[in-house]
């Protein structure tokens, strides 16, 4: 289907009178650089301890680069933006050229510490109608094959039916700014709460108490359907350059693009998405680590060290003593780490 040629500015105040948002009583501006791609504002920080299928793309371009989120859908394949793939008014195009992205992890991209890098996108499609033009006719997702499986973090499910609506309330998580005038906040992995205002054709309007901003474009809006989150909205765009979450952010209505996602999964990987081996997040406890256990540490044996035995010491044997042989002590591999900061932004 051909893509509308209908500027951003004219789109954006059609969605403004549509929704009725109050940030759209400033005039939108160009879409390069203001705003217009949407951070979460208003949520709160995960140390990358949940929701850790939700990662980070990155592509650098001169002295800077160009950063958005993405979600995990089957192990080997993300969900995200269009114009986080291919977005010529920004000189961007990871789909005649995937080895120019980045996929991230991590609780702050800008630290050396805990920083994943996971495997390369090797094939990245867009949706049949995205041109790099925002539009009524315009759906901005991409998919991006990897080309080796993420094991270590849980996927998420699609919702397969268009059944929610204005008041019903989800999570949005990314990597944005958690306030516009705020540029060292952009890299950070966050969670928040956010509702429904609106839905018009694919498009929903979210916010309350939690919005998206800059950094955020191509991170899910989840919903609980069963017993399982699933990927109910991408972030598009914002309605404002401040990223007040009262004024709103557009996403995706992911259940209206459920055929395309489902082929294109085929297409990559030979099953649809009835067959996705799904890794779920692991069992919660009552205590303030991410395993699954009673204990404060971050293995999920019963003792309080951080190794899998049910020894006292820090090694992988069950003898006391430190090292893994019972004579020296070898630290536990750590992920592959190293700093973006004076990259991102």
């Amino acid at each position: 289907m051909r893509a509308s040629t209908i500027t951003a500015v004219a789109f954006c105040l059609a969605l403004c009178a549509a929704f009725g948002t109050a940030g759209c009583d400033e005039e939108p501006g160009p879409i390069v650089n203001n705003g217009m791609f949407q951070g979460i504002v208003g949520g709160e920080e995960t140390d990358y301890e949940i929701y850790r299928g939700v990662v980070a793309l990155y592509v650098p371009m001169g002295s800077s680069g160009a950063m958005c989120t993405a979600t995990l859908i089957d192990p080997q394949v993300l969900l995200t933006a269009g114009h986080c793939v291919y977005s010529p008014g920004e000189g961007l195009d990871a789909v005649s050229d995937p080895s120019v992205m980045m996929v991230l992890g991590g609780k702050n991209l800008s630290s050396p510490v805990g920083l994943y890098f996971y495997p390369d996108p090797e094939e990245i499609v867009t949706h049949p109608s995205w041109t790099g033009e925002i539009g009524f006719d315009s759906v901005d997702m991409a998919m991006i094959k990897l080309s080796a499986p993420i094991e270590t973090v849980e996927t998420y499910r699609i919702r397969p039916d268009n059944d929610f609506g204005e008041g019903d309330t989800g999570i949005i998580v990314g990597y944005g700014l958690s306030s516009s005038s705020d540029a060292d906040s952009a890299g950070i992995h966050r969670w928040g709460e956010t509702t429904v205002q609106t839905k018009l054709s694919h498009f929903v309007n979210l916010g309350d108490p939690a919005g998206t901003c800059q950094g955020d474009s191509g991170g899910p809006f989840f919903t609980m359907v069963g017993d399982y989150l699933h990927v109910t909205g991408v972030t598009s765009l914002g309605m404002s350059g401040t990223c007040d979450p009262m004024d709103g952010s557009v996403d995706e209505n992911v259940p209206m693009q459920y055929d395309w996602i489902d082929d294109t999964m085929n297409a990559f990987v030979g099953y649809g998405l009835a067959d996705v081996p799904h890794q779920d997040p692991p069992a919660t406890d009552s205590d303030s680590d991410s395993d699954s256990d009673s204990d404060s540490d971050s293995d999920t044996d019963s003792d309080s060290d951080s190794d899998t035995d049910t020894d006292s010491d820090s090694d992988a044997d069950s003898s006391s003593g430190g090292g893994g042989d019972g004579s020296c002590s070898t630290a536990p591999e750590a992920p592959r780490a190293g700093s973006l900061l004076g990259l991102l932004f």
